[in-house]
């Protein structure tokens, strides 16, 4: 990829495009939060209630995180976690390229752009750069994130762990934080993938 384009663009992300990215972006959010939300909590209440547990305590929390049905609602709600994020950042890299281009993207071309791009990502050969949008998550996915923990109630005992260890939970996120940054250097995937039709193999070799 030509480096100048792979940089620049991001400056000028805004320059024709920010209201049509708005609109995309509340689309989105709202979407999140009417679909995805429902659908968490829907596997979560299923998978309690075909274990056996009507609530979740801090004895038998541990039990139910180790049930197989638990494990795959957990690996299938990571997949669709990062299917989402892949369409938001397929929405940022589209509109960034357009205002490249000084041109105007709208919003029915930057949503075909983005599911496009995250279904291409579920193919088995690109499925690695969803291992690389989930280890990113605390700092692409924060809107998605945001949905989520604004609509779903914690059980009491992990509200009181967090209130009774809030130094300890406050390192945590900074070192999960810390991470993240640490593999921002990937971000270069994502515009070789999505914009030059590159495999995820391919496109971290770029």
């Amino acid at each position: 990829m030509d480096q100048t384009r792979r940089h620049v663009s991001f400056f000028f992300l805004f320059r024709h495009n920010r209201g049509n990215l708005a609109a995309f972006e509340l689309i989105y959010r709202l979407g999140v939060a009417l679909l995805f939300v429902p659908l968490l909590t829907g596997c979560l209440n299923l998978a309690m209630k075909v274990s056996g547990y009507a609530y979740l305590t801090k004895e038998n929390v541990f039990y139910f995180a180790k049930n197989p049905l638990t494990v795959a609602f957990a690996v299938a709600l990571s997949v669709l976690a990062a299917f989402l994020s892949m369409i938001d950042i397929g929405a940022v890299i589209c509109t960034a390229d357009a205002s490249f281009l000084g041109r105007r993207a709208s919003v029915p071309e930057i949503t075909v752009f983005a599911v496009k791009g995250a279904l291409k990502a579920l193919k088995i050969k690109n499925l690695p750069i969803l291992g690389v949008i989930l280890l990113l998550a605390p700092l692409t996915g924060i809107g998605m994130v945001s949905a989520v923990l604004a609509t779903v109630s914690l059980p009491g005992f992990v509200s009181r762990f967090v209130s009774s260890h809030t130094a300890s939970v406050i390192l945590a996120g900074a070192l999960i934080l810390l991470l993240s940054a640490a593999m921002m250097r990937r971000l270069y995937v994502f515009p070789c993938f999505l914009l030059e039709g590159r495999s995820c193999r391919d496109a971290r070799r770029e």
